[in-house]
């Protein structure tokens, strides 16, 4: 569900804090070098994530301190779509599932480059030929995504009726979650609900492709002409019906809703 910014900082409140002195433990652990910078970055409301500079570059950490999604799934798709595909993903990635740093699994990436694809998608400046563009690329990029195949056991294989009980269960009957957001946000969940009744069911056999859950434009980097230079955050993957995923992004095209896609 993608909720205004504004929301994302109001989810956020009650997370906990991690401190530097945490962070550095949990990179030497993983003998990524010493922390001389800690920046906590806003995030979803099931993570907590921070910018973290060291002697060797800078980094990414996600620790998940919500039960939600997947952050071993996160790793092994960012390693699949390493090996396999010309895509821009993270050319570090270190998973530890360990709970004595921070008190939660965590997730550390090699820092991408680039400006978030809603803000280059929402500046006044960028022309509608440049967000047209940002979406043909990212069609690509869902469409390269599709094509990957995965070994048996890397993900819980899906269909579409599957998928849509995972997002009641783990969104809209999560209580813990729903209450942590906005009430403008808790308002939109009996439309979302709507909306999941309303998804035709694909009957078998149909294609099988994977299926990127978070596939929107908050998950790219771009350059300054909106040429997508960083692809990030797998969570929420699985193995489904190929016409799901379609259906799933089908939003990113048509710019709806208004108010996160813009005209």
């Amino acid at each position: 569900m993608a909720i205004s910014k504004q929301a994302f900082i109001e989810a956020s409140k009650a997370k906990p804090t991690f401190t530097a002195e945490q962070g550095a433990v949990a990179f030497a652990r993983q003998g990524l070098g010493s922390v001389s910078e800690w920046t906590e970055l806003e995030a979803n409301p099931t993570n907590c994530v921070y910018k973290a500079v060291c002697c060797d570059g800078s980094y990414i950490i996600k620790i998940k301190y919500r039960k939600a999604f997947s952050l071993a799934v996160d790793f092994n798709i960012t390693a699949l779509l390493r090996d396999t595909t010309t895509l821009p993903v993270p050319e570090i990635s270190v998973l530890c599932e360990d709970t004595d740093v921070f008190g939660y699994p965590y997730l550390v990436s090699s820092l991408l480059p680039g400006t978030q694809g809603r803000d280059f998608f929402e500046r006044p400046s960028t022309s509608d030929d440049r967000r047209c563009r940002l979406l043909k690329e990212f069609g690509s990029v869902v469409a390269a995504i599709n094509e990957q195949s995965v070994s048996d056991g890397l993900l819980p294989v899906q269909d579409v009726t599957q998928w849509r009980e995972d997002i009641r269960r783990k969104l809209l009957y999560n209580q813990d979650l729903v209450a942590d957001l906005p009430e403008d946000c808790q308002a939109k969940l009996p439309i979302i609900e709507d909306l999941l009744d309303k998804i035709d069911v694909v009957p078998n056999p149909s294609p099988q492709g994977l299926l990127w859950g978070d596939a929107t434009i908050h998950n790219l980097l771009v350059d300054d002409d909106g040429h997508i230079v960083g692809i990030y955050d797998f969570e929420n993957l699985g193995y489904v019906v190929v016409l799901h995923d379609q259906l799933h992004v089908a939003a990113n095209f048509t710019r709806e809703p208004q108010e996160i896609y813009g005209r």
